[in-house]
């Protein structure tokens, strides 16, 4: 066997390999079906055993919160902010908006990120999501220092008509008023190499 045909086998494999990991992300990420609520409900389940026979015990406790913007609830993992699309759109009248957000999402770890001019006047800013990316959603939204209960986050099916949303999976339709100061980024304390 040449060097050419083992090379080719090789790359092949590890194409392969990145295919499967992609098609599985896309296929676990589309199993979830978020919604909406403002009660969260806690069931804890308690298992006591004794030396000798063992006798479960169930405890329930439900706790009932309610919040100025309900939180969807979501139970799959956001993915890398890396991989995550997101469109930033300007809702107002005011010209650059768009920059400082785009800026802020950028330098915060996404790679796919675009702007542009809203067709509707928005009354305030809000997060649309296309489905089933929730999760990604909200750290956009955290990412851009807001706090979960201070900002909408809704489907994309309630988004006004936006062009160019391509592969975007979170668009940032803004409103008037200034971003929320950016949050606190963790230090990194060493660099590893691979």
């Amino acid at each position: 066997m040449s060097k050419t045909t083992a090379l080719n086998i090789i790359l092949g494999v590890l194409v392969a390999g990145l295919l499967a990991t992609l098609l599985y992300q896309e296929t676990t990420q589309s199993e979830a079906v978020p919604g909406t609520t403002t009660t969260t409900t806690v069931v804890e389940e308690v298992t006591t055993t004794t030396t000798t026979t063992v006798v479960p015990e169930t405890t329930t406790t439900t706790t009932t919160t309610t919040t100025e913007v309900p939180i969807p609830s979501t139970s799959v993992a956001p993915t890398e902010r890396f991989f995550t699309g997101v469109l930033v759109v300007n809702g107002t009248s005011v010209g650059e908006r768009i920059p400082p957000v785009l800026e802020r999402l950028t330098n915060t770890g996404y790679f796919d990120v675009r702007g542009v001019v809203g067709a509707v006047a928005a009354q305030e800013t809000v997060i649309y999501y296309v489905e089933p990316f929730l999760g990604e959603a909200q750290v956009v939204a955290q990412d851009l220092g807001y706090a979960l209960t201070e900002i909408p986050i809704l489907p994309s099916t309630e988004s006004p008509p936006v062009a160019g949303v391509g592969g975007a999976k979170v668009i940032v339709y803004l409103g008037p008023g200034e971003l929320p100061p950016a949050p606190v980024l963790p230090e990194i304390d060493e660099v590893v190499e691979i």
